[in-house]
């Protein structure tokens, strides 16, 4: 969870079971991660609802534990409800950019490289990075995450005092750069009438007792008519 204005943000850990199952007399233990709709939005009201103000909208994306008990909790707390649309990670991009730093942090800390990796050590080293990221100077707020959103610095008394309005201007300016620089390559193409459309339809056909999708591709094309 992140605040898209001061960029701060909080990790929960989610429930997890650990159950022996016997397969070919050979003892495995499987891992069960609880991401019910019920379990995400108690955890989300515990971590967030209860502690930060209250927001005005969420984003999220469109997996199913922000469906049923997760909606009701956003109504609940008249709280505007926008999830991105399907295969769009885009649209939430300031949670994946977290994401990606905690990525690669996680592969250059040597974790891997142990001989033994305990529940502690990876505890550890999500508190540091957490700490690292929060107290991190950011190029749109010129400051870290955690002087914008407690008015103070992060290690020393100082008193910091947050200019949003010169804040919302450099992350719009940020925003048409990246548009541009994501366009600059598109053709600038208009349709006439009488011209043709190529449309493509991506149809999935489920295989009966097989656990995988066939992707296929159905091509028309249809002719313009105004």
């Amino acid at each position: 969870m992140i605040d898209q204005a001061t960029g701060w943000f909080e990790i929960i850990e989610l429930p997890h079971q650990s159950l022996s199952v016997t397969r070919k007399r050979n003892e495995i233990v499987d891992v069960f991660i609880d991401k019910s709709s019920a379990q995400i939005s108690r955890l989300f009201n515990k971590q967030w609802l209860s502690r930060c103000p209250r927001a005005s909208k969420i984003i999220y994306d469109n997996g199913s534990e922000f469906k049923l008990h997760f909606a009701a909790l956003c109504d609940t707390f008249s709280i505007k409800r926008k999830p991105t649309s399907v295969k769009n990670p885009q649209a939430n991009a300031i949670l994946e950019r977290i994401h990606q730093v905690f990525s690669n942090m996680l592969r250059t800390s040597g974790l891997d490289m142990s001989d033994t990796v305990t529940p502690e050590m990876v505890d550890d080293f999500i508190i540091d990075a957490a700490w690292s990221i929060r107290s991190t100077h950011h190029s749109i707020l010129q400051s870290s995450p955690g002087v914008a959103i407690f008015g103070r610095d992060m290690l020393f008394d100082i008193p910091y005092l947050a200019d949003w309005k010169a804040i919302g201007k450099r992350r719009q300016l940020a925003v048409d750069q990246n548009t541009h620089h994501e366009n600059k390559r598109r053709a600038d193409f208009d349709y006439a009438i009488g011209q043709k459309l190529q449309l493509e339809r991506m149809v999935f056909l489920g295989k009966p007792r097989t656990n995988y999708w066939t992707l296929c591709h159905y091509t028309s094309v249809y002719k313009r008519y105004c």
